[in-house]
């Protein structure tokens, strides 16, 4: 049943996203891109290092709880705050970067794919008409030349439907 709602084949996925990421990178855009992606990947590896500083303290901080060292206790306080307060702001910041990355990166897509579907008459080629499927009375049976006009008829309110919709395309 899920496999009729054409779900994305999770491992040919991500051998085609290069196909889309890697023009963005190229592009006039590509520059604040890659820098944007660069931190995010420096934030994800800093924070990597601080979750290795976390394990480590955990360490230090139960060893001082056993052994009863209030003074070791007290800095070990302060190191996690430290290292938390580096945590909470690198993550924010990491999450920040991604979406505005994500943000500029589907701006580009969608000022670069419509275009080419702008350019032709019909931006869906035939979906309203596909909506809208000719009947064909079954008990007379019609010359061609009526079955013809029948079919304009139906295209051509296709086509006021479609331009009197208002849903229209921003490009």
């Amino acid at each position: 049943m899920w496999r009729s709602l054409d779900w994305p084949d999770f491992v040919t996925q991500p051998a085609s996203s290069p196909g889309i990421a890697v023009p963005y990178f190229r592009s006039e855009d590509g520059r604040a891109g890659r820098i944007l992606l660069a931190t995010v990947i420096a934030l994800q590896l800093f924070q990597v290092w601080l979750n290795v500083r976390f394990n480590a303290w955990y360490k230090t901080f139960y060893d001082a709880l056993q052994n009863k060292d209030w003074d070791t206790f007290i800095w070990q306080l302060g190191v996690f705050s430290v290292l938390a307060a580096f945590f909470i702001v690198s993550a924010v910041y990491q999450i920040y970067l991604q979406q505005w990355l994500q943000i500029r990166w589907r701006r580009w897509l969608t000022t670069r794919y419509p275009r080419p579907l702008a350019r032709r008459r019909h931006p869906l080629p035939h979906a309203a008409e596909r909506a809208i499927q000719p009947t064909i009375p079954t008990s007379a049976s019609p010359t061609t030349s009526s079955v013809h006009q029948q079919h304009a008829r139906y295209r051509h309110l296709a086509a006021r439907l479609h331009r009197s919709s208002r849903w229209s395309p921003s490009w």
